[in-house]
């Protein structure tokens, strides 16, 4: 976890000076949902309360792991050797922009092509269906609240939030799904040429 406060007067958009551990350090409120440790610390948003001066944001663990937000990928291979009981699988989605695609399948680690801006990952079926249609179909004012809503569950695990490091524009075609490193690679280059 990662926790900042920075002056109300810092925008989406602003870079601020801080000091994180003593240290000189720039921070990029880039998005709603993202802070990030320049040059390239990408920390997802869980949690921003304001008071009279100071915005508090709390954040997720560091994405040092190659842009999965502090979350290993792991092949098919890996989980199917594992004795871990499967309890970590999850039904996600992926948000892009106004593009929200969904798998019907649970995964640990989806890989997705194209890469989303965020992917959510929830226990059950009904829960990510729900997420896709809000997502999809509800006044950005209503998404926003139901975010906001899933709060309590991302700081449990029961909810699991991946943000890529590299997303990739939104697409109007088929969004393609994976938990193998060496299949997303084949479809990252077939997404390059196109």
């Amino acid at each position: 976890m990662f926790f900042i406060s920075l002056p109300l007067s810092v925008k989406i958009g602003d870079t601020a000076d801080c000091r994180i551990n003593s240290a000189p350090a720039k921070v990029t409120y880039r998005d709603a949902m993202t802070l990030v440790i320049e040059p390239d610390d990408v920390r997802t948003i869980i949690h921003v309360s304001d008071d009279d001066e100071l915005r508090h944001f709390t954040c997720g663990d560091a994405e040092a792991d190659g842009g999965t937000a502090g979350i290993t990928v792991i092949s098919a291979a890996t989980v199917m050797a594992s004795d871990e009981p499967l309890s970590d699988e999850r039904y996600w989605i992926a948000i892009n922009g106004a593009s929200c695609a969904m798998t019907a399948l649970p995964m640990r680690q989806p890989l997705v092509t194209p890469t989303p801006k965020q992917l959510l990952g929830f226990p059950t079926l009904n829960e990510a269906r729900k997420a896709q249609q809000v997502c999809l179909n509800a006044p950005i004012p209503e998404v926003k609240r139901f975010i906001q809503s899933l709060h309590a569950d991302v700081m449990t695990g029961r909810i699991r939030v991946i943000n890529p490091k590299h997303p990739q524009p939104p697409t109007s075609g088929q969004t393609a799904w994976t938990d193998s490193p060496e299949v997303h690679d084949v479809m990252q280059g077939i997404v390059k040429k196109l």
